[in-house]
């Protein structure tokens, strides 16, 4: 029996997507974004999980890339790209109605203290938030973590994620996941899985 829904916030929660930034960063690097990606993916998990500030991570960002502190703008993207999909947050306030709702999210705690300001018009129970847990997805020890806290079994939660290797993660822990193709088509894909 479900009893907990737990979302992802950037790419399903809300419509923030790193692909503007990426872009930036590849116009002032001249690398492609595949590049990018694997040079920065190791260093945004550490930021994620709550390893560095924001200030250690754009100096770092800025040394791997070959680039000035001030050019890495994480910030300056991050905040006027970021919105709540209304559709998915209808979606979570009617599914609240009869089950548990939280998000469990990849964020470093500068976008966390920005973010929730829009969070706090969704009506979850609780936030798992990475940089406080001290792990990021897909690293199982980020879902036991929110599993414990939020004391059920893996076969009582239904996660929403973006990431494809996020979801993987989850399944093989025994949780039911579905992967976000956008907010018209959630309701079908969770009521599939509810049933």
């Amino acid at each position: 029996m479900i009893k907990v829904l737990l979302f992802d916030i950037d790419g399903v929660t809300s419509t923030y997507k790193r692909l503007t930034y990426l872009n930036y960063l590849s116009k002032l690097t001249g690398k492609p974004r595949k590049e990018l990606i694997k040079i920065g993916s190791p260093l945004i998990q550490r930021f994620d999980a709550g390893e560095l500030t924001l200030q250690q991570f754009e100096k770092e960002a800025a040394r791997l890339l070959g680039v000035r502190g001030e050019e890495v703008r994480w910030r300056d993207f991050y905040a006027p790209d970021t919105a709540l999909d209304k559709r998915v947050v209808a979606l979570i306030r009617e599914l609240h109605k009869k089950y548990r709702t939280a998000c469990l999210t990849n964020m470093d705690r500068s976008r966390y203290l920005y973010t929730k300001r829009f969070l706090d018009k969704v009506p979850f129970d609780q936030r798992f938030i990475s940089s406080y847990l001290g792990a990021a997805k897909p690293n199982l020890k980020i879902y036991r973590k929110v599993l414990g806290k939020l004391k059920v079994k893996p076969s009582e939660v239904i996660f929403v994620d973006d990431n494809e290797t996020n979801i993987i993660a989850a399944k093989g822990l025994g949780i039911k996941a579905v992967l976000f193709r956008g907010g018209d088509r959630l309701k079908k894909d969770l009521l599939k899985s509810l049933s």
